[in-house]
C-alpha cells in the first residue's frame, strides 16, 4: 500500500445523519464526518425521507473525510444503512414518491388482512421477522390502497443499501443481513419470497440482489467519485444493516453478546447460533460472514420520545440528581409510536400515570427514562433467561450517564460503553478490512454497574406499580 498503511471508510447511513469514519487498517481512528437528515411527518403516524437525501448526505459526509486524507491509501468503503424503510423507483430510476421510514406506522390496518392472505404467523415463521406495520408487504398494500398511481409507475423497489449501493457502484444490491428487517427474506434460503408479492399482484417490481454481509459490492463508479471525493475503482463492501453492524463494532460475534442501540429508536440485540423464531423478538441473520443470527427486540420511540419531552415541558438537565427513584410516585409508558415487541400492539401509546402538583419537568423527565428502561428489562426477559452477561451500549443516549446507571440498575447487570462512538461505522469499517484480510478490533468499553440501592428500588417499582399500570393501559388500548 503506497504512502502508509491502508486506510478503510465506514459510512453509516441513518435515519437522522449520514455518518463517514476512517480508520488505519491497525484500527486507529484517523478522521470522521456528519451529515445531517430530515424526517417528514406530513400526518400522524407517517414518517418519509426523499430517497436522494440519503445520496446527498452520504456524499457530504464522506467529501468531508476524504479532505482530509492522502486518497492513495485508502483501502475500501464499508456501507451500513437504516433498516425497514423503502422507496419505490420508476423505469428511470427516479422515486415515485417520498421513501416510507422504518417508524412510519400508516399501514397497521393493512397487518390483519394480510395475516389472512398468507396465513396466521406465516410471515413470522418464514422471515423471522412478525408481520407489523414495519413490513413491506402491509406498506405496498397501503400503496396499492391509496395511492394506485403511485404504484402504477413503480418498477423497482429499494431499500437504503440497494440505493446507495447503486449510486455508488451501479450494481442493485443489497445486504441480506439488513434488508431482512423488511420482512421479504426467507430465513430458510436467504432468498427473496417473491411468491409474496404476488399475492399482492405487486410481482412486477424488482428487487435488488442480495449478497452476504462483508462481501464485495462493487466498486467506485468514476461520477461516484467525483461526488464523494474517494479514488474511482474503490472495492464497496456491503456491511448491512446498521442495527445490525453495529455488533462487530461493539465486540459482539454473530451468534453471541448482547446489544444496545439509544437511538431514534430502541433496538435490544442477543446473539444466537439458531433461527429461533417467537413472538417476543425478530429473529435476523447476522452481520457476519462467519454467520449466526440476531434476537432483536425495539422500541420504536426511544431517544426520539426523550426530545418530545423535552419540546413539551421544557429541559431538565437535573432530572435524576434532583429527584429519586420511581420519581415521586410518576410512572411513563413509553410507546408515542405503538408497540412491537414482546408483543405486537401498534395502537399501545404513551403516558403518564399518578401525576400530582408536586410533579415538575425534572419527575417528567427522569420518569420517562425509568419508563424505557423498565420496558428494556421487559425486552430482554422475553429474549432470554436472565444473565450477568453485560450490555454494549450504543447511540446518541449513552452521553446521559446517569441514563445509563438506571438501564443498568433497572437490567441488574452492567452497561459497557465502547470506545469508539459510531460502533456501525465502525463494523462498516472491520467488514470492509475483513473483505481485505485483515482483522480490526472493536476497542476497549468501559462497564458503569448496576448501584445496589438503586437495583433494589426498581425491582420494586417495576413488579409492583409499572408492570400493572402497562398491562392495564394495554387493555384499555386493546381493539374492541
Amino acid at each position: 500500500m503506497p504512502n502508509g498503511p491502508g486506510i478503510v471508510i465506514g459510512l453509516d447511513c441513518g435515519t437522522q445523519s449520514a455518518k463517514a469514519c476512517a480508520w488505519d487498517l491497525d484500527g486507529r481512528p484517523i478522521r470522521s464526518a456528519r451529515s445531517p437528515l430530515t424526517v417528514s411527518s406530513p400526518r400522524e403516524g407517517w414518517a418519509e425521507q426523499p430517497p436522494d437525501l440519503w445520496w446527498r448526505s452520504a456524499c457530504s459526509a464522506l467529501r468531508a473525510v476524504a479532505a482530509g486524507l492522502d486518497r492513495s491509501r485508502v483501502a475500501a468503503l464499508g456501507l451500513a444503512f437504516q433498516r425497514e424503510s423503502f422507496a419505490l423507483l420508476d423505469a428511470s430510476g427516479t422515486p415515485c414518491r417520498p421513501a416510507i421510514l422504518w417508524l412510519d406506522m400508516r399501514a397497521s390496518s393493512e397487518v390483519d388482512p394480510l395475516e389472512s392472505l398468507l396465513g396466521a404467523g406465516a410471515c413470522h415463521r418464514a422471515t423471522g421477522k412478525p408481520l407489523d406495520a414495519t413490513c413491506a408487504l402491509p406498506r405496498l398494500r397501503w400503496l396499492l390502497r391509496c395511492e394506485p398511481e403511485v404504484m402504477a409507475r413503480a418498477k423497482r423497489w429499494t431499500d437504503v443499501g440497494s440505493y446507495v449501493i447503486e449510486r455508488l457502484t451501479g450494481r442493485f444490491a443489497t445486504v441480506r443481513a439488513g434488508a431482512d428487517t423488511c420482512g421479504l427474506v426467507d430465513l430458510a434460503t436467504g432468498g427473496w419470497r417473491r411468491d409474496w408479492l404476488q399475492a399482492l399482484d405487486v410481482d412486477y417490481l424488482s428487487l435488488p440482489e442480495l449478497i452476504d454481509a462483508g462481501s464485495l459490492a462493487g466498486t467506485l463508479l468514476p461520477e461516484a467519485a467525483g461526488e464523494t471525493g474517494l479514488p474511482a475503482g474503490l472495492p464497496v463492501i456491503g456491511a448491512g444493516g446498521d442495527g445490525q453492524v453495529l455488533r462487530p463494532g461493539l465486540g459482539c460475534p454473530g451468534s453471541s453478546g448482547w446489544s444496545l442501540t439509544l437511538g431514534t429508536g430502541i433496538v435490544l440485540g442477543a446473539g444466537s447460533a439458531s433461527p429461533e423464531v417467537s413472538p417476543a423478538w425478530r429473529t435476523l441473520f447476522a452481520a457476519d460472514p462467519r454467520g449466526g443470527y440476531v434476537r432483536e427486540s425495539v422500541l420504536q420511540s426511544g431517544t426520539w420520545a426523550l426530545g418530545w419531552l423535552r419540546d413539551a415541558v421544557g429541559p431538565a438537565a437535573s432530572a435524576v440528581s434532583t429527584t429519586g427513584p420511581g420519581s415521586d410516585g410518576l410512572l411513563a409508558l413509553p410507546h408515542l409510536w405503538g408497540m412491537r415487541f414482546p408483543s405486537s400492539v401498534p395502537e399501545a401509546r404513551a403516558a403518564f400515570v399518578g401525576l400530582s402538583s408536586r410533579h415538575g419537568p425534572a419527575h417528567f423527565h427522569r420518569a420517562l427514562l425509568e419508563g424505557i428502561a423498565f420496558e428494556l428489562r421487559r425486552m430482554a426477559e422475553a429474549m432470554a433467561p436472565a444473565t450477568a452477561e453485560p450490555i454494549l451500549a450504543t447511540g446518541g443516549g449513552t452521553k446521559n450517564r446517569e441514563w445509563l446507571s438506571i438501564i443498568a440498575s433497572v437490567l441488574g447487570r452492567p452497561v459497557a460503553l465502547p470506545h469508539e462512538p459510531e460502533s456501525a461505522a465502525l463494523g462498516a469499517a472491520m467488514l470492509a478490512a475483513g473483505a481485505l484480510g485483515r482483522s480490526m478490533a472493536a476497542g476497549r468499553t468501559v462497564e458503569i454497574p448496576p448501584d445496589p440501592a438503586l437495583r433494589s428500588a426498581y425491582a420494586e417499582i417495576y413488579a409492583r406499580q409499572w408492570l400493572p399500570t402497562l398491562e392495564l393501559a394495554l387493555r384499555l388500548s386493546a381493539r374492541p
